[in-house]
């Protein structure tokens, strides 16, 4: 599997795979590792969720990011914010963004950014309560408008922290978002992270498994 994601990163990259275990560590004398791929998944308050992502620093200041996300919801609320009557529905969002990154010392960053996104959900399983409900469409999309701004912290050479606030607008209505995450490198190139955030009344916890050059 590592050959594999080894080969996906040589190619998004454009790096041969000899140098990806020996790179410089950190682009730019950051102190955080900005160039990442990842994968991982996570609970949260109703069901589960895999995600992909990563982000490439295109200088010293600007960082792109992206993202895919998926969630295995079953109850809660729809994304529109209307009651689910525990239904069961996948929820799914893409989105391509950047970071503006500032030092504020040789340890600590602060970023601003922003994403733009596609969200959609599908109903699974309707519960017999939500059938009887007129008007809830079980099949929707939205474009989604992120805004955020956050830290990222050099604890040691091998721990680098992040926390972010921000606001995402989806599906004609606008919610809180909270993050902090912390990423252990066992060797220069992969690290082993965990994130703890709240979105729109849920809290979540994730893992992952990250791949930086």
């Amino acid at each position: 599997m590592f050959i594999l994601l080894f080969s996906m990163l040589s190619y998004w990259t454009g790096t041969p795979i000899t140098s990806l275990t020996n790179p410089d560590y950190r682009a730019y004398d950051s102190p955080y590792n900005y160039n990442n791929f990842q994968i991982g998944a996570g609970w949260q308050t109703d069901g589960l969720d895999i995600k992909l992502g990563g982000s490439y620093m295109i200088d010293e200041n600007w960082i792109f990011t992206g993202h895919y996300q998926n969630y295995f919801l079953n109850d809660g609320d729809f994304p529109t914010g209307e009651n689910a009557y525990d239904s069961k529905f996948s929820q799914s969002d893409v989105a391509f963004g950047a970071l503006y990154r500032m030092p504020l010392n040789p340890s600590l960053d602060w970023v601003v950014g922003g994403e733009l996104g596609y969200d959609w959900y599908k109903d699974r399983k309707t519960s017999s309560t939500a059938d009887d409900i007129i008007g809830i469409d079980y099949d929707d999309h939205s474009v989604g408008i992120k805004g955020l701004t956050g830290l990222r912290y050099s604890l040691t050479r091998n721990i680098d922290l992040g926390a972010d606030i921000g606001a995402k607008y989806a599906y004609d209505r606008t919610y809180l978002q909270t993050s902090a995450e912390m990423n252990y490198y066992f060797t220069e190139n992969i690290a082993l992270g965990g994130r703890a955030s709240y979105e729109d009344h849920d809290g979540h916890i994730g893992f992952y498994i990250r791949v930086s050059n």
